[in-house]
């Protein structure tokens, strides 16, 4: 966890990477259970597969959509499994 970037962005849970150290020594048991699980069961969570797709200005005439990208936002969770 400690290897996150401290990011205000997040995905579509709303919960942001500064929260996840902020209160991570609440939850690193849960998560521990939660990933041992995944890793036993080798199964990975649904949700946690969800992204938020953003349209990124690159350069050029704003009106066009070909001056655009897309960008992924994952939930936070899903980048410490």
């Amino acid at each position: 966890m400690d290897s996150l970037k401290d990011k205000n962005s997040s995905g579509y849970d709303e919960i942001t990477t500064k929260i996840i150290k902020i209160s991570k020594a609440f939850i690193i048991s849960p998560l521990i259970n939660i990933c041992n699980k995944i890793l036993a069961q080798g199964i990975y969570p649904e949700r946690l597969k969800f992204s938020l797709i953003k349209p990124i200005h690159k350069s050029g005439d704003k009106s066009s959509p070909s001056n655009y990208r897309p960008i992924s936002q994952l939930p936070a969770f899903s980048k410490i499994f």
